[in-house]
């Protein structure tokens, strides 16, 4: 890898993970990527003592103070959220849970619409935290009231983890303008299980549906969300490549996304999700020359093989780094 996103900094304490990343992530002679900071939302509005237009301010502040070419901290990207985790089941599903446990709200849907209003109109990019259908209605209904009350042709809201949606949400993520960054490893780790604990077959079948995206042209890019899942970004490809679970299972075959839309979601959608679009993602004249040279051909392998492909080297800023 030659860039990564910190989807959540400060995570719990601001002294010292700014301490630490000065003195690691900072380090060129031996860290060999860029690191790319969203600021916490929740945890700034602790230090701002719950005034979200101060917390604006502040991450400004901050992330100008901060960052170096490096690792930049985002003045304009702020991260929210929403429903509870996927793997604890405690997203919010519309129709429940098989054995009748509710899922969680980590900001309750009200106080999160006070602070989705106060960043949307600071143009920042939100980065939404949301897991089950119903936090993603809850996420779609509020993103339609903003853009009725202060219109944003570009607000760039991105959905993250995207474990469970209908395809007609697909339809509205399409038509409000919002980005996906997915963790398709959910599919992997979890559809059997949740077969037949939680969800039922039919919606663990259906986890991270990214073909509906890809068909509706959403920008879509998979994360680990690490430690959630290996930090490997050829295997989170192949999750949505292939469909394939722990025990060997292959569910809606319907819903694979290509190797090519793979290689994309990992490359390219990712630099425009985080806005480095313009410098990396793709291999262009008057870009960094970051980028990763594999062993064989993605695109040429069996599907099924493409986690396996070694990593030759990775070229930083113009300089390559072989894998011994």
């Amino acid at each position: 890898m030659t860039a990564v996103a910190d989807l959540e900094f400060p995570l719990m304490d601001e002294a010292l993970e700014i301490k630490r990343s000065n003195e690691i992530l900072k380090d060129k002679n031996t860290t060999h990527f860029s690191t790319y900071c969203v600021p916490s939302g929740r945890n700034y509005a602790r230090i701002c003592d719950g005034d979200y237009q101060k917390t604006a301010e502040h991450i400004k502040k901050v992330a100008g103070e901060f960052s170096d070419d490096q690792v930049i901290m985002y003045p304009n990207h702020v991260k929210a959220l929403l429903d509870g985790a996927f793997y604890s089941q405690l997203m919010q599903m519309k129709d429940g849970y098989m054995d009748g446990h509710d899922g969680e709200w980590i900001t309750p849907p009200a106080d999160f619409e006070k602070m989705m209003r106060v960043f949307w109109r600071n143009g920042f990019q939100i980065h939404v935290h949301t897991n089950g259908d119903l936090g993603m209605k809850t996420l779609l209904d509020i993103v339609e009231k903003l853009m009725n009350e202060s219109p944003r042709e570009k607000h760039r809201t991105t959905v993250e983890h995207a474990g469970y949606f209908t395809e007609e949400q697909a339809d509205r993520i399409a038509k409000l303008g919002l980005l996906v960054s997915a963790a398709p490893y959910y599919f992997y780790t979890l559809a059997d299980s949740y077969s037949e604990q939680g969800l039922g077959t039919k919606r663990a079948h259906a986890m991270v549906p990214m073909k509906w995206l890809f068909d509706r042209g959403v920008t879509t890019a998979f994360h680990s969300d690490f430690t959630m899942a290996p930090s490997q970004p050829l295997l989170l490809a192949w999750s949505a490549i292939n469909r394939v679970t722990a025990e060997g299972n292959c569910y809606r075959e319907d819903l694979k996304v290509t190797p090519y839309q793979g290689m994309e979601a990992i490359t390219k959608n990712a630099a425009i999700i985080m806005g480095t679009d313009d410098i990396m993602g793709t291999i262009e004249g008057g870009k960094l020359a970051n980028f990763t040279i594999l062993e064989q051909n993605p695109l040429a392998v069996e599907e099924i093989a493409i986690k396996d492909i070694k990593i030759f080297a990775s070229v930083y800023k113009g300089k390559m780094y072989k894998i011994e």
